[in-house]
């Protein structure tokens, strides 16, 4: 039975999975570049550089949702299934404020 995840675990992880490949990208035109001898190397090296810390940035919050996701789930797990509810008692009633004349509680007197 497959697991429910959060819809926050869910773009964190889709974020990371773009990064890593933007970034791998990014790191294969470096290497090209540099073979390549071109001035642009010094460019595509830092964003060679953003790419690795943006990537490492999404997997610190893939890591934190997920940790999210697992706390929930044990704390559902440990509530156990909810009790019916049982009704509620009356708001207590402000002093010297009338009394609800149709309320069995509170007779009148009339009848």
């Amino acid at each position: 039975m497959a697991r429910r995840v959060s819809d926050r675990s869910r773009s964190a992880r889709a974020r990371l999975v773009v990064s890593l490949a933007l970034t791998v990208t990014a790191l294969m035109f470096t290497v090209v570049l540099q073979l390549a001898g071109t001035d642009y190397t010094a460019l595509a090296l830092t964003c060679t550089g953003v790419g690795i810390f943006l990537s490492t940035w999404f997997l610190l919050d893939v890591c934190i949702s997920w940790k999210d996701d697992l706390d929930r789930r044990r704390a559902a797990a440990r509530r156990g299934p909810r009790p019916p509810s049982a009704p509620r008692p009356p708001a207590p009633r402000a002093p010297g404020a009338p009394r609800d004349a149709g309320d069995a509680r509170y007779p009148t007197g009339r009848r």
